[in-house]
């Protein structure tokens, strides 16, 4: 079988930013007192955001973040499509990143290259 062959699959469910939080914070097996404790925000406000009960801010989600050891967007945004696995030399084990880092200097440095290598060469005079 290929992979043509396989159909994609569909979403059964969505992720709040509160279920997110708490998601990670239960791989890390954390309860809600001790994330608490490490961020200085109450344990019931704690309790409030994973049961949708009170809107995670963008503070609150960067000091929970920074907390849980996690990229604030990965508390924030839930539903962001992962990226692909890299390929290549630079690719690190099979581990990828969940959110793509942008590296202007190497698009840029790669775009002169095809530039270069486009224009004709110039005719020497004389």
């Amino acid at each position: 079988m290929t992979t043509a062959d396989y159909v994609a699959e569909k979403r059964h469910a969505t992720l709040t930013p509160g279920q997110s939080l708490q998601i990670v914070r239960e791989l890390q097996e954390l309860t809600q007192s001790e994330l608490a404790r490490r961020t200085g925000i109450a344990q019931s406000a704690i309790s409030a955001f994973e049961s949708g009960g009170q809107e995670l801010g963008l503070k609150r989600i960067k000091v929970l973040a920074e907390a849980l050891r996690v990229h604030p967007a990965v508390i924030a945004f839930p539903e962001y499509p992962q990226a692909k696995p890299a390929k290549g030399p630079r690719a690190s084990g099979g581990v990828h990143h969940m959110y793509p880092v942008a590296r202007p200097a190497a698009k840029a440095a790669k775009k002169a290259t095809v530039k270069a290598a486009k224009r004709p060469a110039k005719k020497r005079a004389g």
